[in-house]
């Protein structure tokens, strides 16, 4: 047989999947789609915390004078974030001197900062301290500021320094596989507990968990594959100091996919699969050196201010810096919280125009998809909606889902139908972004945070508000009168009808 008969598609099931296990003959539907909803990558399944924490830095960058609270709330984020991170070094492969180390700074300044930093300040506020001693506790209270600053310079240079191994694709395979790795003894300790697991609910809370672990393990081995078949196309070999269970990168990934993957050539898709891997990690690195050069600033010119008390002259020089760190703190916030979001919703919009466009409507009444709620006829755009909604369920009858629909509460069955169809224009950018055909699953191929950073960089580059502007400006009251007409129609009231 040829090298390309027995080519492992990368978004299809193939030997490579074979040791993969399918769900518990005892979890149910519901199961099996809340564990595909759940197939994000588990090592970023914080990356809820850390957005907040990161947003609230920002916020303190773009904030030169203290606010009451502010510096106690960043202090608490900063403990949860260290103990999470230690939490996440004690089952690290690699570098678990290192990333516990970075938990317990993160702890530690953040512990320091409420502890030192806030109590110091309030006691100099409030007159409890009076004199030279309040001089010297006001430099004491600034310096604990500006610690934690230069705690998050050099988390931010740590970033820097992680993704420019990772431009290295050789290395990024290897990183891959490690990970690959350490999730298949996870999914191994899990079906243990599977098998000894008695109680139903527990049993498929496990199993809903384990799935979670295979998506995000199958993501991991389909961009392994997808790197090496590219770099070894390009006459790139790897390096044979990377090791995984003491084979080389090549050798590991060759035994789980049964054939030598160097000698496969890669499809259209697994290239642009690599290239989105090489643009993320350069965008991250430059991101990184970026955040880190901001936070020196802004330490910097803290560290000028808490001496300040004892040379005047500082005062200046630092509140420049301060200020100069705040207004870069203030338009990343102000692009990550509001143009960013607002160029996202701008493109989702943009996309089920299309998505409406091109509909076939006969499929509205092949599926059964009604025409009346409460004796108002519905518009063809609620009834793709509809249409959509359906057939993300899961449910293979359409009259028994829109009974099951009409049980449900307004605000749930409103949140489902736009929900799914959002989903469906977010699908449409990601297929078209790497080219995948339409039986493809883009969870075998991206994270859901990477394919929640993918929408937004689309967004950003064809939907940006400066190339939107007169659609923002002109279209912005049209559209959110059809979408309250469309809001109208779809509260979930029962009485859905053919």
């Amino acid at each position: 047989m040829s090298n390309k008969d027995k080519e492992p598609r990368l978004f299809s099931k193939e030997k490579a999947d074979a040791h993969v296990a399918k769900l518990d003959d005892k979890a149910n539907l519901s199961a099996r789609l809340e564990s595909i909803a759940q197939a994000a990558n588990v090592l970023d399944d914080l990356s809820n915390f850390t957005t907040v924490t990161k947003n609230l830095k920002e916020i303190k960058k773009a904030t030169p004078s203290k606010i009451p609270g502010l510096n106690t709330a960043d202090g608490i984020f900063d403990i949860g974030s260290g103990i999470i991170q230690i939490a996440q070094a004690t089952n690290a492969k690699r570098n678990k001197q290192s990333k516990a180390l970075i938990g317990a700074a993160t702890t530690f300044f953040g512990a320091q900062q409420i502890l030192i930093g806030e109590s110091l300040t309030a006691a100099v506020l409030t007159g409890v301290v009076t004199g030279t001693a309040a001089i010297g506790l006001s430099v004491t209270a600034g310096l604990s500021f500006a610690a934690g600053m230069w705690a998050a310079t050099a988390k931010a240079c740590h970033d820097a320094h992680k993704a420019e191994q990772k431009m290295d694709m050789a290395y990024l395979t290897h990183d891959r596989l490690i990970k690959y790795q350490n999730l298949a003894e996870k999914i191994n300790n899990l079906n243990d507990k599977i098998s000894s697991e008695t109680i139903p609910k527990k049993k498929v809370k496990l199993a809903q968990k384990r799935n979670s672990l295979l998506a995000s393990q199958k993501v991991l081995l389909n961009q392994a594959t997808a790197i090496t078949k590219v770099e070894y196309s390009k006459q790139r070999a790897f390096d044979n100091k990377y090791k995984v269970d003491g084979k080389s990168t090549i050798k590991y990934l060759n035994d789980i996919v049964e054939q030598d993957v160097t000698k496969i050539k890669p499809s259209q898709q697994e290239q642009l699969l690599v290239n989105h891997l090489q643009e993320k990690q350069t965008n991250k690195f430059g991101d990184s050196l970026l955040s880190a050069a901001e936070l020196s600033i802004g330490a910097v010119g803290l560290t000028l201010l808490a001496f300040a008390p004892i040379c005047q002259p500082l005062v200046i020089p630092g509140l420049m810096l301060t200020g100069a760190s705040a207004c870069a703190g203030l338009y990343h916030l102000t692009k990550n919280l509001v143009v960013n979001k607002a160029s996202e919703k701008i493109a989702l919009r943009a996309e089920q125009k299309n998505i409406v466009k091109n509909f076939d409507n006969s499929l509205l009444e092949q599926e059964g998809i009604p025409r009346f709620k409460n004796e108002k006829s519905l518009s063809t755009i609620d009834r793709i909606k509809l249409y959509y909604a359906y057939k993300n369920s899961g449910v293979k009858n359409s009259q028994q889902f829109f009974k099951e629909l009409n049980q449900k509460p307004r605000g749930k069955v409103s949140k489902e139908i736009n929900g799914s169809f959002n989903q469906i224009a977010k699908n449409n950018i990601l297929y078209r972004e790497f080219n995948l055909p339409l039986n493809s699953n883009i969870d075998e191929v991206l994270s859901k945070k990477d394919q929640a950073k993918t929408v937004s960089q689309y967004a950003s580059k064809h939907h940006g508000l400066l190339k939107t502007a007169a659609h923002t400006a002109v279209g912005f009251f049209q559209s959110t009168e059809k979408e309250k007409t469309a809001d109208t129609t779809l509260k979930p009231t029962p009485g859905f009808k053919r």
